[in-house]
Parts: structure tokens; C-alpha cells; sequence
């Protein structure tokens, strides 16, 4: 969905694809595919609990431990 609103941005900008626009779009897919796989892992080590209640928020504090090494990798980007 981003990749269609930079395009969309680019093209109602007037602007065109070079090959560093491209390298651009690539480099943030690649941030975030990155960030969507440590989230995932985050979420998998929670493991299966039957209490959603208690899924929630064990999901929650995983996310929580891993949200500041996410901002900080895609801030030094």
C-alpha cells in the first residue's frame, strides 16, 4: 500500500521513476518487511494462551519490548 501511494504521489507530483527513486521505495519495503518480521517474532514467542484477555496483553508487552529497537533501526536508516 505504500509502494501505491509513492506512486500515486509521484505521479500526481509530476515527477518520474529514476533509479534512485526506485532504490528509495526499495530501501523502505525492504524497513518495513523488516520491522513486520521482528513484530511477528515478538508475537510468536508469546506462545498459545486460551485467556484472550491474557493473549492481549501478553501480545501487548511483546510488542513493547521490541517497539523502541524498531523506531531506533529505522531511525539510523
Amino acid at each position: 500500500m505504500s509502494l501505491a501511494l509513492a506512486a500515486v504521489g509521484l505521479a500526481a507530483d509530476g515527477g518520474g521513476f529514476n533509479l534512485l527513486t526506485l532504490v528509495g521505495l526499495l530501501l523502505g519495503l525492504g524497513m518495513i518487511v523488516n520491522n513486520s518480521v521482528v513484530v511477528a517474532d515478538a508475537w510468536g514467542r508469546v506462545g498459545l494462551i486460551a485467556d484472550p484477555a491474557e493473549l492481549r496483553r501478553r501480545r501487548r508487552a511483546a510488542v513493547a519490548r521490541v517497539a523502541l529497537a524498531i523506531v531506533v533501526a529505522t531511525a539510523t536508516t
